[in-house]
């Protein structure tokens, strides 16, 4: 087919490479292998040709500053967080009240026990406190704590063997390493089972008004929850058998049988006690704050026993601030330290003790031997004096028991019902 006139006419120079949307490497190397030319024809090349170095350099200059500020906006909106999914995850478990999520958590450290005493199989609460230790309560090992139920059929006296079941179906043998009397607690060691300890916090992260789960194991070994408040702390307790606690965490929520010896639980999913006492009042339930519970599981772990400080007096809750004397027993530390009746107690060793609860639960928390100085209000005249203390067990109380209730000798508070 003939060529047309339009098809004959100079189609003028060839773009530079630069000039044009795409670049063959060929012409790259080509480019690099020319020199300069000067074309008069066309205005536009009568400036020297551009270096194509220059311009890449300039490209890739102009790209990474545009890489750096892109990165530098990312960074400010959070982008690059190097964990995102268990930030969210941290941030939604703090202040959980979710008590399926937070029973969740704690169960796999909280163990069911099981005792056997007079033909009747008993279920009870554990809070795992080493690989195979238990921490629970005297009222779920030793039966003799409860009546034997009406109508039933008694095969042996005395307490059968305890076991530890984490699933329904599956129990180890247990022993028992040593118990505390005065805070009516019992360890337990589990040689066939590993056991996750949980999590025991200091119980001054609490306070009234907390919402709080109560976590323990139920017949199936499955978990047993319930929630509710902290209704105060630091106070006293009286259950439905006339026993007397001092320092307990008070609560809102009611226990089952098998739940005693459970843990008390934060919204964070920490233990801050162990469900112990049941109220006169069925939905009130108290539980042994964990500072406490640390101390008398490693004495038991080491000796079999616990320790536990004592005045060896009476005192009673007046409207002045402090725990009032109204006894003191011969040869007590009290005595020893001259302190008289009519003394208010008002601290120990620089912690207040404005009433006998707190009294009686800082004493608890000491052991017997530790020398205190305890701040002492004579007439209006404060004093401070030195004191060594005795052993709660092991110091008979003053012959008379206080007019008031509930009991607050400061040597053997109820624990179960029993003094």
């Amino acid at each position: 087919m003939p060529r047309t006139d339009a098809e004959d006419e100079d189609p003028g120079p060839v773009p530079h490479p630069l000039d044009r949307p795409w670049i063959h490497p060929s012409e790259l190397v080509a480019s690099s292998r020319q020199a300069p030319e000067r074309n008069d024809t066309h205005p536009a090349s009568a400036h020297p040709a551009r270096s194509w170095r220059r311009d890449l350099v300039l490209t890739v200059a102009a790209g990474t500053v545009g890489a750096v500020a892109t990165v530098a906006v990312l960074g400010l909106v959070g982008t690059f967080e190097r964990d995102p999914i268990r930030r969210v995850a941290a941030l939604n478990s703090v202040g959980s009240s979710d008590a399926a999520s937070i029973a969740a958590h704690v169960v796999p450290g909280i163990a069911g026990v099981i005792t056997t005493a007079a033909g009747v199989e008993r279920r009870g609460s554990g809070i795992a406190v080493g690989p195979h230790q238990v921490l629970t309560t005297i009222d779920v090992v030793d039966p003799s704590t409860d009546p034997i139920p009406e109508n039933t059929a008694t095969t042996s006296a005395g307490t059968g063997p305890i076991e530890i079941c984490l699933a329904n179906g599956h129990r180890h043998l247990a022993t028992e390493i040593g118990r505390d009397p005065v805070m009516g607690l019992v360890l337990l060691d589990v040689p066939t089972l590993r056991l996750e300890p949980a999590a025991l916090v200091d119980t001054p992260a609490v306070r009234a008004g907390d919402w709080i789960a109560a976590v323990g194991r139920n017949a199936t070994s499955g978990a047993w929850v319930t929630s509710g408040v902290i209704t105060a702390i630091d106070g006293w307790m009286s259950d439905d058998r006339g026993g007397a606690y001092a320092g307990m965490i008070t609560t809102s929520t009611g226990l089952a049988a098998e739940a005693r010896g459970g843990a008390l639980v934060d919204r964070r999913g920490n233990v801050v006690g162990m469900l112990s006492v049941t109220g006169s009042t069925p939905t009130r339930t108290a539980a042994i704050p964990t500072d406490i519970l640390r101390d008398v599981a490693a004495q038991l772990a080491t000796t079999g026993s616990a320790s536990h400080g004592a005045l060896g007096l009476h005192a009673i809750d007046t409207a002045a601030r402090g725990a009032t004397v109204t006894e003191i027993g011969a040869g007590s530390s009290a005595e020893t330290a001259g302190l008289q009746v009519g003394d208010r107690v008002t601290a120990v060793d620089g912690a207040a003790t404005p009433d006998t609860a707190s009294l009686v639960y800082t004493l608890r928390r000491l052991r017997a031997g530790a020398q205190v100085r305890l701040t002492v209000v004579r007439g209006h005249t404060p004093r401070r004096v030195t004191a060594i203390l005795d052993d709660t067990s092991a110091t008979a109380p003053p012959a008379s028991s206080p007019t008031t209730v509930p009991d607050t000798n400061l040597l053997a508070v109820a624990v179960a019902g029993r003094t």
